[in-house]
């Protein structure tokens, strides 16, 4: 190199000094249907999520700075059966028809929605539609056309959607066809279609898109894979914005009696939040509430030492109760039921060295 040009010395410009595109952004706008836009022209991210009631799943899926469930995005629970990947889906749902005064489409693809799952989660018939389709096809086809009727008549109400499950899709080759003859890669190719065109108006109207899956067996898997995986090919995996794997932990008794178990969730995929950050919940079956929610409210606010309390015990108001007593204690009390809520969500660290990466 000559000493010439290596003595010679680089123009260098203030960052940003040099570029000016709104002129291409208008341009552009104006000739096409896509819009043209600046970063600091899109909608605030923190707004876009609705809070379920259970605070550890909310902090798990959502993060630090907004807990809950995200809008506009597609979220997957999955798991084994048994496992409260239905239930947890129930629940989602009907936080947001009956504390956010929103609708549901419920696309019931397994069959076994009935009115006493309804009254059993609180979800009012009439801001719920069912559907029972049999193809991945008119799955996607209803989904489109009811959430533009919907969002035309009520555009300001939240508006979520239930698939359950992705396992149980037939493509329309299966439903067409013999029973014995195979058919390879049809669910697989609708989903990815279907996925492809529903995305952007999932995005569009801030749906919340709730897919629940199925786990089946991975045939020859290696040593350090993973042994089992979700059906419908890759599209799922790739499109959805939270992965939640659901899985059966404990069983809950009470004497010889089997009253529950508790379902643990596990963030395997986040793109709103940092990843792999885990909640637990009760079912218990004969309750009148399902989802032992207060159960949950407790053990996250002791947890998180929001109130004091010792082993077996929270203590309320300078009292302390056990875990039934101080149960019915807010059961029976909304005010300081509503009281504890609000305190849940006041947590600011889960993680010292916690990063967030909004995408």
């Amino acid at each position: 190199m000559s000493s010439k040009n290596k003595n010679k010395k680089k123009l260098v410009l203030p960052p940003g000094m040099d570029v000016d595109l709104t002129d291409i952004s208008q341009d552009f706008a104006a000739k096409k249907k896509n819009k043209g836009f600046f970063l600091e022209e899109l909608e605030e991210f923190d707004t876009e999520f609705i809070r379920t009631g259970l605070p550890g799943v909310d902090y798990a899926i959502g993060g630090i700075n907004h807990p809950g469930i995200p809008k506009g995005r597609i979220v997957e629970l999955f798991g084994a059966e048994s496992s409260g990947k239905s239930t947890l889906a129930l629940w989602i749902l009907s936080a947001i028809l009956k504390n956010n005064d929103g609708i549901g489409l419920y696309f019931d693809v397994e069959q076994v929605y009935n009115h006493e799952i309804a009254d059993k989660f609180g979800i009012l018939p009439n801001k719920i539609l069912v559907s029972q389709p049999a193809t991945v096809d008119e799955t996607f086809k209803a989904q489109e056309e009811l959430v533009e009727k919907i969002r035309e008549k009520y555009p300001e109400k939240p508006l979520a959607t239930v698939i359950d499950s992705v396992g149980a899709f037939l493509s329309e080759d299966e439903y067409k066809g013999e029973y014995g003859e195979k058919f390879y890669g049809g669910i697989a190719k609708s989903l990815t279609q279907g996925l492809k065109k529903f995305n952007p108006i999932i995005r569009e109207y801030k749906l919340v898109a709730i897919y629940v899956n199925q786990l089946r067996e991975k045939m020859n898997a290696g040593m350090w894979e993973e042994k089992d995986d979700t059906p419908g090919g890759r599209a799922m995996k790739h499109f959805a914005s939270v992965r939640v794997k659901c899985s059966k932990s404990s069983t809950i008794k009470k004497d010889k009696t089997i009253l529950g178990h508790t379902v643990v969730i596990k963030c395997k995929k986040n793109k709103v939040a940092p990843p792999l950050k885990e909640a637990s919940f009760d079912i218990i079956y004969n309750s009148p509430y399902f989802i032992d929610y207060v159960g949950h409210l407790l053990d996250w606010l002791k947890d998180n030492s929001l109130i004091p309390g010792s082993t077996g015990y929270y203590e309320i108001n300078g009292k302390k109760y056990r875990k039934d007593q101080a149960r019915e204690l807010l059961l029976e009390d909304e005010e300081l039921y509503q009281e504890f809520l609000d305190l849940a969500y006041t947590v600011k660290s889960l993680d010292d060295n916690e990063e967030e990466d909004d995408e």
